[in-house]
C-alpha cells in the first residue's frame, strides 16, 4: 500500500522542534514576569499599614521569608524583626490617625481595632522570638544580652508612644 499521503499528513500535524523551544522560551519568560511582578508587589507593599490594600501582600512576603528561614536562632531573630515591624506599623497608624482626625477628636473604632490587633501581633512575635532565643539548656550570654537590648529599645519606643495610642472606648 501507498503510505505516502498518511505519512505526509502525520508530519504536518507533528510539532516542529522549534515549537518546543518556543514553548520553553515562552514559559521561561512568563516565569520571569511572575517573579518580577511578585518582587514589585513586595517592594511596593513594604510600607503598607494594616487596613491598607497592599498590607496583605506585605504579610504574605513576610510569611514566605519566615518559611525560608532555617534554624532556631534565625527564626527567633525573624520573629523579633517582625515584632519590630508591627511596632513600626502601630507608630504609622497612630501618626496617620492623628493627622486625619486632628486635635481632640476621638480615635475611629476601626483604627483602635487595627492598633489593638497590631499590638497583639507585636506581643506574640516578641514572645516567640525571645522564647526561641532563650530556650535550651543554657542560652549563652550574648543571646541574653541581645534579647535584653532589643527589649529595652522596644520598651522605650512603647513608652514614647503611650500618650499617642488611642484609649479604647468603654
Amino acid at each position: 500500500t501507498d503510505l505516502g499521503p498518511t505519512v505526509r499528513r502525520l508530519r504536518r500535524t507533528r510539532p516542529e522542534r522549534g515549537g518546543h523551544r518556543r514553548a520553553a522560551l515562552l514559559g521561561a519568560a512568563a516565569a520571569a514576569a511572575l517573579v518580577a511582578l511578585a518582587g514589585t508587589g513586595t517592594f511596593a507593599s513594604r510600607d503598607a499599614l494594616p487596613g491598607e490594600p497592599m498590607y496583605g501582600v506585605k504579610r504574605v512576603a513576610e510569611s514566605t521569608g519566615y518559611a525560608l528561614t532555617f534554624g532556631e536562632q534565625a527564626k527567633a531573630r525573624r520573629h523579633l524583626e517582625q515584632a519590630q515591624r508591627r511596632l513600626d506599623e502601630v507608630e504609622g497608624l497612630v501618626t496617620r490617625d492623628q493627622t486625619e482626625r486632628g486635635g481632640d477628636t476621638p480615635a475611629d473604632p476601626t483604627e483602635q481595632q487595627l492598633v489593638r490587633s497590631t499590638m497583639q501581633e507585636f506581643d506574640s512575635n516578641a514572645s516567640e522570638g525571645s522564647r526561641l532565643l532563650l530556650s535550651g539548656p543554657a542560652p549563652d550570654a550574648a543571646q541574653v544580652d541581645d534579647v535584653r537590648q532589643w527589649a529595652t529599645e522596644q520598651s522605650a519606643r512603647l513608652s514614647g508612644m503611650r500618650s499617642t495610642i488611642p484609649a479604647p472606648d468603654k
